[in-house]
């Protein structure tokens, strides 16, 4: 083997020629092609988060250890916000708007859930009468025929 040949090309043995040739046709395209390796961008995945509740159960050695706190700053880092007398009205209007939104919000709510179940309870009686309605029309038409069939028989005996 010389110099120039591929490390790869060295682990043919030398008696199996046609195998050496078909990889030196392969070498040869590989370095004459266009091909570029591919780089990918490594995924960023999001953390795994345990319910509190989950992790009350859990032993101490299985707890999560490093989670790190709200991105939140702590009070004594936050920059104090002085509103002027017209902004702290204004401010607490929109307070009181969005409270007076919320709670209209939870009525509307509440009147729906009972409004709802109100139909269902509805919906829950017309069936059930609508299923003994077909019952009872299924019995008389069962009855019918077997009078029919009754009548043939006895038609058919005479």
């Amino acid at each position: 083997m010389s110099a120039t040949t591929s490390p790869l090309l060295s682990s043919f043995h030398s008696y199996d020629f046609s195998l050496t040739l078909i990889w030196i046709s392969v070498a040869g395209f590989l370095s004459t092609s266009l091909w570029q390796p591919l780089e990918r961008k490594l995924k960023k995945f999001n953390p795994l988060v345990i319910p509190k509740s989950l992790q009350a159960a859990l032993p101490l050695a299985s707890k999560p250890k490093d989670i790190p706190g709200r991105g939140r700053p702590l009070p004594e880092n936050r920059r104090a916000v002085v509103m002027e007398p017209h902004e702290r009205k204004v401010h607490a209007l929109v307070q009181h708007l969005r409270l007076i939104r919320n709670e209209k919000i939870k009525k509307r709510k509440l009147k729906d859930d009972k409004k709802r179940k109100e139909i269902e309870v509805q919906k829950a009686k017309e069936e059930q009468l609508s299923k003994n309605r077909q019952r009872e029309e299924r019995r008389e038409r069962y009855r019918e025929q077997d009078k029919l069939k009754k009548k043939i028989r006895r038609n058919a005996e005479d």
